[in-house]
């Protein structure tokens, strides 16, 4: 091995760095493939060796170290498939990647992990390279130390499981070690220079030292957080917040990017996924899921700026549904959410984003108690306009930028005293007539996602579908969906306990015309793909229907046995419109003419979500009663500070065994 002028200890001292932060990043188990960081890391840092002891320049040495570490990079993410020789698995990889890049630079939604494992590995890679280049060639240690920690951070931060204390601390004392070394060094040159003489002996004396004076700055910093506050000053609240807006953008990215990625240590209970199956029988419990509160919004409020909420009543709708998601996309008895989905942030504090209006519609505030020990869907009235704490929207983008919410999850998971979050959202008081006659003028991106039917669905389903509204002289979209949610009700049986449909067939086929008997997930689905067949866009709503109503708490009282499945019809200037088809539930009954004036009629679209206002007033006041409702940053300083006391900690104790066994050894000698 040829002599080193840094020594090989500084060789290993970074690439220990590399490995302990990635493992870091694979402990949480983000997604399979992982320990290809750390061997990507290692690599990196010889190549990066190399490359500093090289004649090349800057310029050349990013050339080579480019091609290296595709190639590494590549090469390793490959041994992770397991299908067919290398020739296969190459153009397997090459074709992920290009599928996943087409989603990036045309705004799609990639549902594949494979690419997340690609980009750790070139993150990995640029980070050794540099850092060796920089510790190797120009001799400067941070650009070494601080994007390794940058990263442990990160993962420690959005991590929601066990903590990482233990690589967060193994890496700063490896990088302690490295920068009380990268100084040594530089001494030496210094005293090399001027001719003083030294003994070997003075570098584990100079180390001993760089250890000591960091367990007193980490003992100062722990003592001095232990003896303040962790509540962060309004300035430092503000700095985050205008932080925390830019990042969001690129958190949004991320989300469409890497939408496969999901946090392992959220153990949420969540009741509805991004998809649903139909299957065989299913069994609900009486378990309670969640209460709701609901409370008029006032149109104006009184000179002190209080909204008179005793004055108004709640509005006359039908039914009420707490929905979950709403899924596009059908195909061989599993619906899912699709590919064209974008991520949305919502700031309680920056206000709602930007959506259509829709008429015969009314704002109310819904204010949900979630009983499940920790979950982070959250159950929304249909059409939900703001929420009182930081949420990420799923939506489709419609012309102008308008978008339309299919789900809403929270930025932070609910969990202890933290379940209770309130909603204001725009509900339907549609009457009968006026749907009658909203016409068939569909916006294009409405007809684009909500007409999809597969080649699987039956030339008989089609043929029913045509026979009801015949049948029943329906000429209008309205009609036709009353004349088959009718036939649902009354030629299909209500029935947990079915068996999965039999192998090869169509599900919905099955259901309506072998079976004839199954819950809300079927008569839903069937009612979807019929009203599809007849070009009347539609889509698949899960969640929970309303509930008992408790006269003495004055709030909803839903349970396990609530869930539900339902059909959204979309009616040209109403929006998406809720019907009944489950023979198990009520009837949904809508008025054959409304007593509220159209005041959406020609309401204009709201700004853009950059020149979004502040929240109006009333919304302003439906949430300001919110135990969840302040204003807070999206990230929490109170918590970072928490986090760096116990990274304190750790590191505390880790530097004081180091010491005490360096001392020990040394006495040895």
């Amino acid at each position: 091995m040829f002599k080193l002028e840094e020594g090989w200890a500084t060789v290993w001292l970074f690439a220990g760095l590399m490995v302990v932060a990635a493992w870091g990043v694979e402990a949480p188990g983000w997604a399979p493939g992982l320990w290809t960081a750390s061997l990507v890391g290692i690599v990196g840092v010889l190549a990066g060796l190399a490359l500093s002891k090289s004649r090349f320049n800057g310029w050349v040495a990013a050339l080579f170290a480019a091609g290296y570490g595709l190639f590494t990079v590549g090469f390793l993410i490959c041994l992770t498939l397991f299908r067919g020789d290398w020739h296969y698995r190459t153009l397997e990889l090459l074709i992920r990647v290009n599928n996943f890049l087409y989603y990036a630079l045309h705004g799609g939604t990639s549902r594949d992990i494979l690419p997340f494992t690609v980009m750790v590995g070139l993150i990995f890679w640029v980070v050794a390279v540099a850092g060796a280049w920089g510790l190797f060639r120009r001799g400067t240690v941070w650009p070494a130390l601080l994007p390794g920690g940058v990263i442990l951070l990160i993962n420690s931060y959005y991590y929601v499981g066990e903590e990482l204390e233990l690589y967060l601390a193994a890496y700063l004392v490896l990088a302690l070690l490295l920068l009380a070394r990268m100084n040594l060094l530089a001494q030496e040159h210094e005293w090399q220079g001027a001719r003083v003489a030294y003994t070997p002996e003075m570098r584990f004396e100079f180390l001993r030292a760089g250890l000591i004076a960091a367990v007193i700055l980490v003992t100062v910093a722990w003592v001095g957080q232990r003896v303040t506050t962790a509540s962060a000053s309004p300035q430092a609240e503000a700095a985050w917040r205008q932080v925390s807006g830019t990042w969001s953008v690129v958190r949004e990215n991320f989300e469409r990017l890497f939408n496969s990625v999901r946090n392992p240590g959220i153990t949420a209970e969540d009741f509805y996924g991004d998809s649903l199956t139909l299957g065989g029988a299913s069994s609900l419990t009486d378990r309670q899921m969640m209460t709701v509160a609901l409370a008029p919004i006032a149109a104006e409020t009184g000179p002190d700026g209080q909204r008179p909420a005793e004055d108004v009543e709640l509005p006359d709708v039908p039914r009420y549904y707490w929905r979950a998601a709403a899924y596009q996309q059908y195909l061989e008895g599993r619906w899912q959410t699709g590919d064209n989905l974008e991520f949305r942030e919502q700031d309680p504090a920056r206000g709602a984003l930007r959506q259509a209006s829709y008429r015969l519609r009314v704002d109310l505030s819904a204010t949900f108690t979630s009983f499940l020990a920790a979950s982070s869907r959250l159950y929304v009235l249909p059409q939900p306009r703001l929420v009182d704490r930081p949420s990420t929207f799923e939506v489709i983008v419609g012309p102008g930028g308008l978008i339309d919410p299919v789900s809403v999850r929270a930025q932070t998971l609910l969990t202890g005293d933290d379940r209770r979050y309130r909603v204001v959202a725009s509900v339907s008081v549609a009457d009968q007539q006026s749907l009658r006659v909203a016409g068939t003028d569909y916006p294009e991106w409405v007809r684009a996602y909500y007409l999809q039917l597969p080649e699987t669905i039956t030339p008989r389903t089609r043929a029913l579908a045509r026979q009801i509204v015949t049948e029943a002289g329906a000429t209008t979209p309205f009609d036709q969906a009353q004349a088959i949610t009718r036939w649902l009700r009354q030629n299909i049986t209500y029935d947990l306990a079915i068996e999965a449909p039999p192998q090869g067939a169509e599900p919905i086929d099955w259901f309506l015309f072998e079976s004839r008997r199954g819950y809300c997930n079927y008569y839903a689905s069937a009612m979807v793909l019929m009203l599809r067949s007849l070009d009347i866009p539609a889509r698949m709503a899960v969640g929970f229907a309303q509930g008992e109503f408790d006269p003495v708490t004055g709030q909803y009282v839903v349970r396990e046995r609530n869930a539900h499945a339902w059909p959204e019809v979309y009616f040209p200037n109403y929006g998406w419109i809720e019907f009944e088809p489950t023979g198990s539930e009520p009837p949904l009954e809508r008025p054959e003419r409304t007593v509220l004036e159209d005041t959406n009629a020609v309401a204009p679209p709201t700004p853009a979500a950059d020149d979004a206002p502040p929240l109006e007033r009333n919304d302003r006041d439906a949430l300001d009663d919110a135990s969840t409702g302040q204003d807070r940053p999206a990230i929490d300083v109170a918590a970072l500070l928490e986090a760096g006391r116990r990274l304190s900690t750790a590191a505390l104790v880790i530097a004081l065994l180091t010491w005490l066994l360096a001392s020990w050894l040394r006495r040895k000698r």
